[in-house]
């Protein structure tokens, strides 16, 4: 059965980054790219997917940006079947929280935070993890 990965993220390099290492991996995987969360959210209702991998910051400008977070949630809410993972270059312990902590339901919003300085050593174990092993 094929899969599908959403990659979100507001920097090109990065999406286009991702999205060609899943590809080479799982050349029967649909994947399919958003810069912004309001064009993740245009995808969702399009394609159903197994993964989601998302930048807490969605607009490299701002600090204090979260919406990647705010996105996670909107997933989990909305569409349970979809794993999340959370990548950042701006790790700290409130955003792993947010990401990692247990609902009332005792379901972690996201399946794994992943700092972007690892992320060609641990990206695609933690995609095995999810997807399982390529074909």
């Amino acid at each position: 059965m094929s899969k599908a990965v959403l990659v979100v993220d507001d920097v090109s390099d990065w999406r286009i980054m991702v999205a060609g290492l899943i590809e080479d991996i799982y050349p029967d995987c649909t994947v399919v790219t958003a810069a912004s969360q309001a064009e993740a959210k245009k995808q969702l209702v399009q394609y159903s997917f197994d993964l989601a991998i998302i930048d807490i910051r969605l607009n490299e400008s701002d600090k204090q940006n979260t919406e990647g977070l705010d996105l996670m949630e909107f997933i989990r809410s909305r569409y349970d079947q979809t794993q999340v993972l959370i990548i950042t270059s701006y790790p700290n312990l409130e955003t792993v929280k947010k990401a990692l902590r247990p609902n009332q339901s005792g379901l972690r919003p996201a399946v794994d935070y992943l700092e972007k300085d690892k992320f060609h050593e641990e990206l695609l174990p933690r995609i095995s993890a999810i997807l399982g092993e390529p074909q």
